[in-house]
């Protein structure tokens, strides 16, 4: 892939081609259902701070946008029609977030990293207790120790 035909070429702030931000970027873009889009035409905005309700749409996005069983919405702040009403009753529905208070969600809130690794935990395809293969291990090792990981 050059920066010619990589989907995100468009993007004038994007990380450097081949590193692990550049190629998930990448992936998020390109993904059926797309699992997000630039912050404008021409930025994905790599370090802006992503909000409560991007992080439970994207995390839904990737889960390819499952329909939440009820219509029930217990968060005054989360309206039908907003951008991630449907993705905070699945993600409430699945057990893998609950609201600030029973009564906001607080979708514009920053997310913050434990929060995001809590979400990721609890989505059923993640498998925390699945059996992890060689492949998974040394991957996930030299994402930490080279600061190629999402904790970084």
């Amino acid at each position: 892939k050059t920066g010619h035909d990589c989907p995100c070429a468009a993007f004038t702030d994007m990380p450097e081609f081949g590193t692990t931000e550049h190629d998930a970027i990448d992936w998020a873009f390109t993904h059926d259902p797309q699992i997000t889009n630039g912050t404008s035409t021409t930025a994905f905005s790599p370090d802006a701070t992503v909000t409560r309700g991007q992080a439970v749409t994207f995390l839904w996005r990737a889960a390819g946008c499952p329909a939440p069983e009820s219509s029930s919405n217990p968060f005054g702040d989360v309206k039908a029609g907003s951008y991630c009403y449907d993705a905070v009753l699945w993600a409430v529905e699945q057990g893998i977030t609950n609201g600030t208070s029973t009564t906001t969600f607080s979708p514009g809130r920053p997310c913050q990293r434990a929060q995001i690794i809590t979400f990721v935990y609890r989505e059923t395809t993640f498998a925390p207790n699945a059996d992890c293969t060689r492949a998974a291990v040394v991957t996930y090792l030299y994402r930490i120790f080279t600061g190629e990981g999402m904790l970084n």
